[in-house]
């Protein structure tokens, strides 16, 4: 986790993967590093493939505004966010604020082709659920100033696309790819800290 919030601030390098498996704190350790850094950027833009279980796309379908529509998708996201608004009252009232004053918004991925987008932090998680050439359309609209986090577990068994495997989605061949380039940091997270029942199905899942 200290390696993780390391590159995570670090502004030499924009284009940031965590990995690992479940409870491992990666979105929360993206969350919570861009809150820290929310001076430095205009923006926080946070997001979530919206895979559905047999890659059935039905978000277009459902009522409301973007927010609405992405809403119980971004439940994780909001779950973090309320960890660290009890964190402190000051916490609290300084998150609501943001989303007030859209400090903090929601990326529409469906729309993000084309855009430039610059000093913005954006997160975009389960990206292991998307094919190469979408994470290749997200990672190329990094714009000037801006830092990009996505997060994912590349095991087979959290890849719910049936044409994708823990080699060919997206978040793996990025990593393979980008390996190597000062530009670019993957953190392994290896430690469940969501909780201890977490660790213990995880460990006897292996």
């Amino acid at each position: 986790q200290f390696q993780a919030m390391a590159v995570l601030k670090d502004a030499s390098i924009p284009l940031v993967t965590l990995t690992g498996g479940a409870g491992t704190a990666k979105t929360f350790l993206a969350i919570l590093a861009a809150l820290e850094q929310s001076r430095q950027y205009k923006q926080i833009l946070i997001s979530r493939a919206t895979v559905q279980l047999g890659n059935k796309d039905r978000l277009g379908y459902s009522p409301g505004n973007i927010d609405e529509k992405m809403h119980p998708w971004l439940l994780p996201i909001y779950d973090n966010l309320d960890i660290i608004k009890d964190m402190s009252d000051d916490n609290k009232k300084r998150i609501e604020k943001m989303f007030e004053e859209k400090k903090i918004e929601i990326l529409d991925l469906d729309k993000i082709r084309g855009r430039s987008i610059n000093r913005r932090f954006v997160i975009v998680d389960e990206i292991q659920n998307l094919p190469p050439e979408e994470v290749l359309a997200i990672s190329t609209r990094n714009g000037e100033g801006t830092k990009m986090v996505l997060t994912g577990d590349v095991s087979p068994e959290q890849i719910d696309v049936p044409y994708l495997d823990g080699n060919s989605n997206g978040m793996s061949v990025l990593i393979d790819f980008m390996r190597g380039s000062p530009l670019f940091a993957n953190v392994y997270l290896d430690q469940a800290i969501r909780s201890p029942l977490v660790q213990c199905i995880l460990e006897r899942w292996e």
